[in-house]
């Protein structure tokens, strides 16, 4: 019997001004697997390098 494989995907969009960045991250697993703080911290470090 195959065992239920599944994806998650966590996206982010963040805005300064009129420059728009996309945070894409995705793995197989279920959401006990995704890593939100971690997410969070990398989308808050990628708006924050858009103007420096």
């Amino acid at each position: 019997m195959l065992s239920q494989v599944t994806d998650i995907h966590l996206f982010s969009v963040g805005r300064d001004g009129r420059t728009v960045t996309l945070v894409r991250w995705g793995q197989m697993g279920d959401f006990e697997d995704a890593p939100l703080t971690a997410f969070r911290t990398t989308t808050k470090t990628a708006v924050n390098k858009l103007w420096p």
